[in-house]
């Protein structure tokens, strides 16, 4: 058994032809007799040829201009051009240099390669959205642990006042301070274990600036990643725009194969 791997579709379809037999189409290869005929995605873009550089003298071959090499000057045919306006040119040009620069060569790894970076930055959010939750909770308990603290001994000495008129006059008087004292006794009592002596107001303010540190630091890294994520999503549609451009193609392959069957 044989597996042939042809650039595109179109040039698949047609190997399958010229290795004749039997065809078994499959889901992205065919079966013909005992051999395997697949296909990568075809092309981004379609380069001039060399005769099409203006500023090199690349219209006869020789071992002199061999093996020719556009680098980085890359141009491409005037056929492919006409097909795309400026701004499509501009972003495949941009596509192609990332998918070099990175590595990719078919679809599928683009693909993976968006999903394993979107799933970053969604990982990375879930991360900040939980210790945001968190920075919220402190600063409640660091709120209300000072002001239970700082009116405390207003509160205490309301307590010890024993004649209940001069106790409403000096409730009257200090009303604000003993409402603070009170609405941060209830929560502190809802929110502290059981049988909690002491506040660790000091604790709680390192565990902020430790989570503030670390909020900051993976936002640097969201932005980079979701713009990356970005980056991946505009090449994607430069591939669907490349794939589209191609199905003419597919198409005139189809209609000659029918009329040689003919």
């Amino acid at each position: 058994m044989r597996l042939i791997i042809a650039e595109k579709h179109s040039v698949g379809q047609a190997i399958a032809q010229a290795v004749g037999g039997h065809m078994e189409k499959h889901d992205g290869y065919v079966q013909v007799g005992d051999d395997l005929v697949t296909w990568a995605q075809g092309h981004l873009v379609d380069l001039a040829a060399p005769d099409e550089y203006k500023d090199h003298d690349w219209g006869k071959w020789s071992l002199d201009t061999l093996p020719i090499d556009p680098t980085p000057d890359w141009q491409y045919s005037q056929r492919w051009q006409q097909q795309h306006t400026a701004d499509e040119l501009k972003t495949i040009a941009a596509a192609v240099n990332y998918l070099s620069e990175h590595g990719i060569s078919n679809l599928d790894e683009l693909d993976a390669s968006l999903s394993s970076v979107s799933d970053r930055a969604y990982s990375i959010r879930e991360g900040m959205k939980t210790a945001e939750q968190r920075m919220k909770e402190l600063q409640k308990l660091m709120e209300y642990g000072r002001n239970y603290q700082t009116y405390k001994p207003i509160q205490d000495e309301y307590r010890q006042i024993r004649w209940k008129g001069k106790q409403e006059k000096f409730a009257e008087a200090r009303r604000a301070e003993l409402t603070l004292w009170d609405a941060a006794n209830r929560y502190l009592h809802a929110n502290l274990p059981k049988g909690t002596k002491t506040l660790p107001i000091a604790e709680w303010e390192q565990e902020y600036a430790d989570l503030k540190t670390q909020r900051d630091s993976d936002y640097t890294k969201l932005k980079e990643t979701r713009a990356e994520v970005a980056e991946l999503q505009k090449i994607r549609k430069c591939v669907d725009i490349a794939l589209r451009a191609d199905q003419p193609e597919q198409m005139q392959s189809r209609t000659k194969r029918h009329e040689q069957e003919r």
